[in-house]
């Protein structure tokens, strides 16, 4: 995806979640514990900046989540401050791909990593206030799950960190089979967060999507 290695400018961006990438079962750590959780990549575009470094699009930024929606997962906190409250109900069945180009303000901060190299974390998410236009998409929507067939052209537009984040997962690995991906025949369990394989078309300006859930 886009941004290359600039990070995008600290502060409340006008945004548009353009992209979902479902990680699979991957290795994490956490307090010094090693341990295998079920993980997903979400993208936003930042509607309001300009990458020079990109050819002038806007910045593209990414986190991992635990793909989960329990009732203090990380997940379901940051879309609950974007657009609304999910219920438990709505939770067990809830589908990301609802989320692709639905538009909110997303809180960005630099971080420096140990290694002094800087990323973009995503500290929150709210409702864009009403006396604020909604953001003209301008990226492509983007959808990867392990839904066969394998889509190998998706997966090559992911960074080279999480195409090797994918390999290394349990969902990869059983869906290779020791072949090319696509000429996996079935389809791995995965989790009860469903995926499909349809993207909607970009937002149009001054339509703003902030409320999917209801």
């Amino acid at each position: 995806m886009g941004g290359g290695f600039t990070p995008a400018p600290n502060g409340n961006h006008l945004a548009i979640c353009i992209g979902v990438a479902l990680l699979g079962t991957i290795e994490q750590s956490f307090n010094n514990v090693v341990s295998r959780k079920k993980m997903v990549r979400l993208y936003f575009e930042l509607s309001n900046t300009v990458n020079e470094e990109d050819e002038g699009r806007p910045f593209i930024v990414g986190q991992d989540y635990l793909n989960s929606l329990n009732g203090k997962a990380n997940l379901r906190k940051l879309l609950e401050g974007g657009w609304g409250k999910i219920t438990d109900a709505q939770a067990e069945t809830f589908n990301l791909v609802k989320l692709l180009g639905h538009s909110c303000m997303a809180n960005v901060a630099i971080v420096t990593s140990k290694k002094s190299s800087q990323y973009n974390d995503i500290i929150g998410l709210s409702p864009i206030p009403d006396v604020v236009p909604a953001p003209i998409q301008k990226t492509e929507e983007f959808l990867f799950n392990f839904n066969p067939p394998f889509k190998q052209i998706e997966f090559e537009k992911l960074e080279p960190f999480v195409q090797a984040k994918i390999k290394s997962s349990d969902e990869y690995i059983a869906l290779v089979g020791g072949h090319a991906p696509q000429q996996a025949a079935h389809q791995p369990v995965l989790d009860n967060v469903p995926f499909t394989q349809q993207a909607t078309p970009p937002a149009q300006a001054g339509t703003p999507k902030t409320r999917p859930f209801g």
